[in-house]
């Protein structure tokens, strides 16, 4: 799945991004493909050294932590790295905590 991914082509294979990068963090992009939706955390827009060698071991750390997870209920699916910098995984359904206001609190649906 996502195998035809490249770097080159997320731009216009994405249907929706879900964070702006900054100079330190990744971009986050919504893709679809054959009708299964992913997110993919994209370092390449992210400046060279940045990219180069901080962004290249978090993808390492992050994808040997999603294969050590695999099957484990609420953890996204690993589906691949493309080109040491960026990662794709399934989406998971879910609230964005940014979203949720100042004191509110979350409820036990929250976590299952």
């Amino acid at each position: 799945m996502f195998q035809l991914l490249t770097i080159k082509n997320l731009p216009e294979k994405q249907i929706g991004i879900l964070r702006q990068p900054t100079n330190t963090r990744p971009i986050i992009r919504f893709v679809e493909d054959n009708g299964v939706q992913g997110v993919v955390k994209d370092f390449s827009i992210n400046g060279f050294i940045y990219r180069t060698l901080i962004g290249r071991f978090l993808l390492w750390r992050e994808s040997y932590v999603y294969k050590r997870l695999k099957g484990i209920k609420g953890v996204p699916a690993f589906y691949r790295k493309i080109s040491g910098l960026a990662l794709v995984v399934s989406k998971a359904p879910g609230n964005n905590l940014e979203h949720i206001s100042e004191g509110e609190s979350l409820n036990l649906d929250f976590f299952s």
